[in-house]
């Protein structure tokens, strides 16, 4: 947990220094995203080794699916609640 604060804090701090060099932030998001799609690769072998979850990958699936589209839709109407209260000028 404290490794977990500190590398947070670090890649705060580095992110306030480099945030002006725009090569720099252009390179760090390329690098980001390609470590995003190296993960979601691994979650995928993850799960196609499950045979379990692979039996009920479908029902999973669906309810899964019923349940992110709930939170998307309760953050949509959040943000916009908010937005109208907060940030909107009267």
């Amino acid at each position: 947990m404290i490794a977990t604060l500190f590398l947070l804090l670090l890649g705060t701090l580095f992110g306030l220094l480099i945030e002006k060099n725009k090569r720099i932030v252009n390179l760090t998001n390329k690098l980001l995203l390609f470590v995003i799609y190296l993960l979601l690769f691994s979650l995928g072998i993850s799960i196609g080794k499950n045979k379990i979850l692979i039996k009920i990958f479908f029902k999973v699936g669906l309810e899964s699916l019923i349940i992110a589209m709930f939170g998307i839709m309760g953050s949509a109407i959040f943000a916009y609640i908010i937005q109208k209260t907060f940030f909107e000028k009267k």
